[in-house]
C-alpha cells in the first residue's frame, strides 16, 4: 500500500483524506469558475459533471481497499454536500439531504460502498493463482473470525463482509465464492447498485421527513435525477440565476421571510401586504397570468388542493412554477417537450 501511495495507520488516514478533499476542491475551482456561487454563471449540471470527473477520483483515491471510521466519512460528506450547496448557490445552511438529489448526486457513502463491492468482483474474479487462492482462505478465515469468534477485523475483505451484510448481498457473494462462478462485471454491478442504491434512497426519505421546512421538496423530488429547473439551463442559459433561485425556493431557504404577513412589506405590483400565498392566489396585478393556469386547473382538479396553506401538494407546487416560468418569459423552448401541458403557455 505504501508504494501506491496509500495510508496504512488511522492517523495517516485522516491526513490522507484531508489532502485528498483540498486537492479535490482545488481541481473543481481551477475547471470551474465558481468561487463566488452567487455570481457564477455555469450551469450546475456542468459543473457536475466535471466534480465528478476530476474531483471524486482524487478525493476517493483508494477507496477500495481503505477503512473508514466516522470521522473520516463525515469530513467526506461534508466536503461532498458543501460542493453541492456552493455549485447551486444554495446557502451553506440548506439542509444537508434537500441539496444532493435536484443535481442527481448521491451520498458519498454510497460511492465508497459501490467502489468496495466492485473490488469484490475484481479480486475473486480476475485475480489467478496463488493471488487468487490467499484471498479465498483470507475470506474464509475473516467469516469465521467475524460471525463465529465476534472479533472485529481491520482488513479490506472485513470491510466487504461488512458490506455484504448491511445490504443483504453476502449469501450471495457466499455462493459465487464456495461454487466458483462469478456473474459478468456489468451484471455484478448492475445488482450492487440496485441494493445499495435502494438502501440509501430509503435512508434519505426517512432523514426528508425530518425537516417540516423541506416538505414542498418531499413531494417534488422523489428520485436522484436533475431537476427539471437545471435541465432548461441547457436551453436558455440566460436564466441561470431566475432557475437557481426556483431551487432555492424549492429547498425552503427562500420561503421563510413570505410565510407570514408583515406590516412593512407591501407588494411591489399592488400595494397590498406580501405574502407566498398573496402572490400565488390574492394579487390583482397578476391575475391575467393566473388565468393562464385555468386549463391545468380544470385538468388536474386543483380545487381539492387549496391554497390556504403553505403545505402545497406536488400538483400545486407544480402549478405554481408553471405561473413562475411564463412570469419570466420562457418561450418557444425545447423544455416543452418535457411538460406537454407547457404547450398551452407557449
Amino acid at each position: 500500500m505504501l508504494d501506491l501511495g496509500l495510508p496504512v495507520t488511522q492517523r495517516d488516514i485522516g491526513y490522507h483524506i484531508e489532502n485528498g478533499i483540498s486537492k479535490g476542491r482545488r481541481n473543481l475551482y481551477a475547471t470551474v469558475d465558481c468561487i463566488t456561487p452567487e455570481n457564477c454563471t455555469v450551469n450546475p449540471l456542468s459543473a457536475s459533471k466535471l466534480y465528478w470527473a476530476v474531483s471524486i477520483p482524487t478525493a476517493l483515491y483508494g477507496a477500495e481497499v481503505l477503512e473508514y471510521n466516522d470521522s473520516s466519512l463525515g469530513k467526506l460528506e461534508r466536503f461532498h454536500t458543501q460542493t453541492a450547496k456552493h455549485i447551486q448557490g444554495l446557502p451553506k445552511h440548506t439542509t444537508d439531504c434537500a441539496s444532493l438529489s435536484q443535481i442527481g448526486w448521491c451520498d458519498i457513502s454510497e460511492v465508497i460502498a459501490m467502489k468496495k463491492l466492485m473490488y469484490f468482483w475484481h479480486i475473486f474474479n480476475t485475480c489467478a493463482g496463488q493471488c487468487k487462492a490467499v484471498s479465498i482462505a483470507r475470506w474464509y478465515i475473516l467469516l469465521f473470525k467475524i460471525f463465529i469468534v465476534g472479533m472485529s477485523v481491520s482488513s479490506p475483505i472485513a470491510e466487504i463482509i461488512k458490506l455484504g451484510t448491511r445490504f443483504n448481498l453476502l449469501d450471495r457473494m457466499k455462493s459465487y465464492i464456495d461454487q466458483g462462478i462469478f456473474p459478468k462485471k456489468h451484471h455484478w454491478k448492475k445488482i450492487s447498485k440496485n441494493a445499495v442504491s435502494n438502501y440509501y434512497i430509503n435512508r434519505w426519505h426517512l432523514k426528508c421527513m425530518m425537516y417540516t421546512k423541506i416538505k414542498t421538496y418531499r413531494d417534488v423530488v422523489n428520485n436522484r435525477v436533475p431537476i427539471i429547473w437545471y435541465q432548461l439551463c441547457k436551453y436558455r442559459p440566460d436564466l441561470i440565476f431566475k432557475c437557481k433561485f426556483m431551487v432555492r425556493l424549492l429547498v425552503g431557504e427562500a420561503i421563510g421571510r413570505y410565510a407570514e404577513a408583515k406590516e412593512n412589506r407591501l407588494c411591489p405590483l399592488c400595494g397590498e401586504c406580501e405574502t407566498l400565498i398573496h402572490f400565488i392566489k390574492d394579487c390583482t396585478e397578476l391575475k391575467s397570468r393566473r388565468l393562464l393556469l385555468k386549463p391545468l386547473i380544470d385538468k388536474y382538479g386543483m380545487a381539492y388542493c387549496p391554497l390556504s396553506s403553505l403545505q402545497m401538494s406536488r400538483m400545486t407546487v407544480y402549478l405554481l412554477l408553471t405561473l413562475c416560468m411564463r412570469c419570466i418569459n420562457i418561450e418557444q423552448t425545447p423544455f416543452c417537450k418535457y411538460h406537454p401541458d407547457l404547450v398551452l403557455f407557449t
